[in-house]
């Protein structure tokens, strides 16, 4: 979708209405994946990425490393900011 770069929200809201309508899409599972991680919600975008690698995408495992490491990094600084 070409808003991606410049409406991000716009964009995520296309590719979950082609989700509903081509279900187990592999770039669509991806860009809500990216849509996911991008809101924050990384246990969602990790979910997302292990779905789009499931049904063929091949970045899903790029980004699923990705979520992985973000959780990482967010449960470490709520460990630090404890500490402080």
């Amino acid at each position: 979708m070409k808003l991606t770069k410049r409406d991000a929200r716009g964009a995520c809201a296309g590719w979950s209405a082609l989700a509903g309508e081509v279900p187990d899409n592999p770039s669509i599972t991806f860009n809500l994946g990216l849509c996911a991680e991008q809101a924050g919600n990384y246990e969602k975008a990790l979910e997302l990425y292990h779905a789009a690698s499931r049904v063929g995408a091949y970045e899903g495992k790029e980004g699923a490393d990705r979520a992985i490491r973000l959780i990482a990094g967010r449960e470490d600084a709520q460990v630090r900011a404890r500490w402080r």
